[in-house]
């Protein structure tokens, strides 16, 4: 509900900019109109977001999100390929159907063990909630444009794309 779910995106965007930004590279100067409108400021949720995740300031303007994205896309091939040697289809968001969640969870823990050497600490079945939803076509094939839109407006992508412009 507003005003929350624009704080809420307010914030996550500015975590993703300190996690992402490689020497005050990213802007977001389309962001402070939004912010003060709920009466905040991009410098204020910055010190919020350093005071209650300390460890942020260690990694801030390294880049070192990108990264994790990196390490993240090595743990989701192998989970993709774990659930492909036992025939179950799987989209890259991870999406399988409901009766096939227990596999994924093990696919899921055993990439995570493979790639970064450890357990993972996967939150319990009944706790995977996601605001994401397929678009369907009145027919019930999934809506690949309308995907496509949702992706290109995607927080993920407009960090990725300030990256690819800033090596270019």
């Amino acid at each position: 509900m507003e005003p929350y779910k624009t704080r809420r995106r307010l914030f996550k965007t500015v975590f993703n900019a300190i996690l992402n930004n490689e020497g005050n590279r990213i802007e977001l100067k389309e962001k402070r109109v939004q912010a003060k409108k709920c009466g905040l400021t991009i410098r204020g949720i910055k010190a919020t977001l350093l005071k209650k995740h300390p460890l942020l300031k260690r990694v801030a303007k390294s880049g070192i999100g990108l990264e994790f994205q990196y390490l993240d896309s090595r743990i989701a091939e192998h989970v993709m390929m774990l659930l492909l040697e036992q025939g179950i289809p799987v989209h890259d968001s991870f999406i399988v159907p409901r009766h096939q969640a227990n596999e994924l969870r093990k696919a899921m823990d055993d990439a995570f063990r493979a790639i970064i050497g450890k357990p993972s600490k996967l939150k319990p079945l009944e706790d995977y909630r996601s605001g994401f939803l397929l678009p369907f076509k009145p027919n019930g094939e999934v809506d690949n444009l309308e995907l496509y839109k949702m992706h290109s407006e995607s927080l993920h992508n407009g960090f990725v794309q300030s990256w690819r412009n800033s090596q270019a």
